[in-house]
This record gives structure tokens, sequence and C-alpha cells, in this order.
């Protein structure tokens, strides 16, 4: 699947991970492909890059295993996007972002 990045500056993420079944050193190169990357803690990294949250989020997900989490903001854009959470949490997530 192509994927376009945005023709606009380079917009920055924060990316979580919470690496149950799948390996950190590769779940990291995952993200040094969509741009600049800086790793602020053993699972927790920011990202500048072209790409969309949508784009950024679904190719990563393909790194990841079903009990592996994953949560994504785009701090210009004031959104985020997120993959293994329960419905309860997710809905205090949501909650969070309509704040």
């Amino acid at each position: 699947m192509p994927v376009e990045p945005l023709p606009a500056k380079p917009s920055r993420y924060v990316i979580i991970a919470q690496l149950r079944l799948t390996s950190t050193q590769v779940f990291a190169e995952a993200i040094s492909r969509l741009g600049t990357v800086c790793a602020v803690a053993e699972s927790a990294w920011i990202l500048a890059s072209t790409y969309t949250l949508a784009t950024i989020h679904n190719l990563l997900v393909q790194s990841l295993r079903p009990a592996d989490r994953l949560f994504i903001v785009d701090i210009a854009r004031d959104k985020a996007s997120w993959t293994s959470y329960g419905p309860s949490e997710e809905a205090r997530i949501r909650q969070m972002w309509a704040i």
C-alpha cells in the first residue's frame, strides 16, 4: 500500500507503546522509517514526520501483536490515535480529548 506524506512541514508525534509480545527494537525500527525519531523512554518516542496520524497509526499497527498497545498523539493538530484499549479505557481517552 503506497503511503503519501503530507505536503506541509513535519508534524510532531508522541508515540507510546506497551509492547507485550513485540520487540522494542523492531518497533523502534518501524518508527524510524517514518521520519526523525528520538527515544524519550523505554517505550516512548517523539517523531517528526510528514505522514498523517492515520498513516503512521496504520503502518505501526502492522508491527504489533494483538496484546500490544499503541497510543499516538499529533501534538501540532491536537489529535490522538490508539489501539488495543478496552471499551472503558477508550471512553476515558475520548472524554479527555473532548475537554
